[in-house]
């Protein structure tokens, strides 16, 4: 039995990407889902990654009593915030930052292509592991930056990563920047402190700066446990960008608030230089707000949401495996999002496009859109009531069970 602090809400009708962007013919983000809605077909969306769950109680207090002042004027961060970010971090992950190593920018993805504007927006080469999150991909090639591929290896059950690849790349290619996903999104691994160890020592062994984006790092499965990359040891603090948010742990992405933490003084001052530059360094007075309340009062909270998530993974899991056992799910470590090897059933993309939107009416992400490896793999976001879990597995096992 859940508690009564998850609460799962109806959304149709908040402008919310997830729930309305499919009802709006002038949104379509392909032809085929264009056709799904004009013949008036209700897809399920199971799609972008934020969640159909009600904010804490005290974050949703914090904001009616801030509105309730009536003047949202220009704000900035008061000790306090950075104080909670920093207990948070200590206190969730055993990681001691100092609140003065915090930048706050209006989303990670933005603080993804400052870092690589800031570091390799000159022609220099950055390094990605494919299949990954797609803005890793643009954040390089809008800054003009040179894109490596180090693709993580495939082993069946799970993903790993490929040190050897690795190294021969950032040795004979003078990669100047790293960007790593973890937790990984999609394939939902939590990196372990031995694989950090032995990456983190090969980028400082070739002076790579590692950026490291740790949002989901808060929404870990209670089989994993999360090491930030950079509270391994002052070496590899030095050269890292952590890229941290309570966004996707307590249901915020619209208030767009990421703290960014960089504990070398030098890689801090050039990255906050270029922030300031691009106009991006404004605060917004909501997400300061939902933020330090989230940090302060939500961790009951997000222990309950974690229970109720697993609790969706596994009724997934078992349905799957003993109605669709062609289908192969990755089991994820930590992040609210599935990764799903549709490939054994040999059909092509398109094929399984259509029987999605088509038979199925479900919106998911298709796997290509983190890298021709993921062609053949679907993502799902769990972060949903039971009954839509429910509702989308019995829609799968309509368009792909027979």
């Amino acid at each position: 039995m859940f508690s009564a602090k998850i609460r799962t809400l109806d959304r149709k009708g908040t402008d919310s990407v997830k729930w309305d962007f499919v009802r709006d013919p002038s949104n379509c983000f392909s032809l085929k889902l264009s056709s799904a809605i004009d013949s008036k077909k209700e897809i399920l969306p199971m799609w972008v990654a934020d969640m159909d769950f009600e904010c804490p109680e005290k974050v949703i207090e914090a904001l009616s009593k801030r509105i309730q002042h009536g003047i949202y004027g220009y704000t900035y961060a008061a000790s306090s915030y950075y104080e909670s970010v920093s207990n948070w971090m200590w206190k969730r992950h055993g990681w001691k930052i100092n609140p003065n190593d915090i930048t706050i920018t209006p989303g990670v993805v933005p603080a993804l292509k400052i870092a690589v504007k800031t570091f390799a927006g000159h022609g220099e080469k950055v390094i990605i592991q494919p299949p990954v999150y797609h803005p890793f991909f643009s954040a390089a090639e809008c800054n003009r930056a040179s894109l490596e591929l180090n693709c993580l290896i495939n082993h069946g059950e799970t993903y790993a990563m490929d040190f050897e690849g690795f190294e021969h790349i950032v040795r004979n290619r003078d990669v100047k920047l790293f960007i790593l996903c973890n937790p990984h999104n999609p394939v939902g691994r939590v990196w372990s402190r031995e694989e950090l160890l032995k990456i983190g020592e090969i980028c400082l062994k070739y002076g790579v700066i590692v950026v490291s984006d740790e949002i989901h790092s808060d929404l870990i499965y209670s089989w994993s446990r999360h090491t930030p990359f950079a509270s391994i040891s002052k070496e590899f603090a030095d050269i890292s960008i952590t890229c941290t948010a309570a966004s996707k742990t307590f249901n915020l992405a619209g208030l767009y608030t990421s703290n960014i933490i960089i504990p070398n003084p030098k890689l801090k001052e050039l990255f906050d230089n270029v922030l300031s530059s691009s106009g991006a360094n404004e605060v917004n007075i909501f997400g300061l707000i939902a933020t330090e309340a989230a940090y302060r009062h939500g961790e009951s909270w997000l222990k309950e949401l974690m229970s109720y998530i697993e609790s969706n993974y596994l009724y997934i899991e078992a349905f799957v495996k003993n109605n669709m056992p062609k289908i192969k799910l990755f089991k994820p470590e930590g992040t609210y999002l599935l990764w799903i090897d549709m490939s054994a059933l040999e059909l092509s993309r398109s094929e399984i496009n259509n029987l999605l939107l088509d038979k199925a009416g479900l919106g998911l992400d298709e796997g290509l859109a983190f890298g021709n490896e993921g062609v053949g793999f679907l993502r799902l976001n769990m972060a949903t009531s039971m009954k839509n879990i429910k509702e989308a597995m019995d829609r799968l096992l309509k368009a792909f069970g027979s």
